[in-house]
């Protein structure tokens, strides 16, 4: 779970330790890279095309928010809330999904290396 539901996290971590707080564009990246992280990995199909489709639209707020200089001056905060609130939506998901797998289905972390 910690491969798969917090490093891809890291970036936020390290920008919240280092300048106690975190920019816009970093939560929209790392909300681009995380819900096709999780996406990706998911069992459920409606969370892979969900988060596929989550992620596409942080990727477009992602690249018109470094091409311009805040390009949505009074949508700033209702942009921070809807990332902070998918990510916290994707890593409650995921959690419970890997729960599912991996505690009540029993297979191991590492299935791939069952037959070696």
């Amino acid at each position: 779970m910690l491969l798969n539901v917090v490093i891809p996290l890291l970036p936020i971590i390290l920008e919240l330790i280092f300048y106690r707080g975190v920019k816009t564009s970093t939560l929209l990246i790392t909300a681009f890279v995380y819900l096709v992280t999780v996406a990706g990995i998911s069992q459920s199909v409606f969370m892979t095309v969900s988060f596929f489709a989550i992620s596409g639209l942080f990727g477009v707020l992602y690249g018109s928010w470094i091409s311009a200089s805040h390009p949505f001056p009074d949508g700033e905060f209702w942009i921070r809330l809807s990332v902070w609130a998918a990510l916290g939506l994707a890593f409650v998901t995921q959690a419970l999904d890997r729960w599912k797998v991996h505690v009540e289905n029993n297979v191991p972390c590492f299935a791939f290396q069952e037959g070696k």
